[in-house]
């Protein structure tokens, strides 16, 4: 796991500072031939001390009203803090790509930061 300094835009502190040491991506996309669209996506982080998240591979959809050429597919991928949040800054920077194939470019619009609220 790298403890790489990244300017998180979460406010999460890198490195042995930081409690989180793992994150799982959720993403769902569409396909229409060759073209994959962002349906939805998300970084869920995890402290040190809980057991690796289970990921869940590929799972695709045939939307059949559609065509041959259409599917709806989900995935969860896990990746170490840095990995996930540099996945989420690239994201909010409009280059989304699947986690563990970056060669696989998602479409969408622009994103924005959704705010993050903490207890008290």
């Amino acid at each position: 796991m790298s403890d790489e300094k990244i300017d998180d835009p979460v406010g999460f502190p890198p490195g042995p500072d930081n409690d989180y040491r793992q994150a799982l991506i959720h993403v769902a996309w569409y396909r229409e031939d060759r073209s994959r669209y962002l349906v939805f996506g998300m970084v869920e982080l995890f402290p040190a001390e809980f057991p690796e998240p289970d990921v869940t591979p590929e799972i695709g959809y045939q939307c059949k009203d559609e065509g041959r050429q259409h599917w709806i597919y989900v995935k969860r991928v896990r990746l170490n803090f840095a990995e996930a949040i540099k996945w989420y800054r690239a994201a909010c920077g409009g280059s989304i790509t699947l986690p563990d194939e970056p060669n696989k470019l998602l479409l969408t619009n622009l994103l924005h930061e959704e705010p993050v609220s903490r207890p008290e």
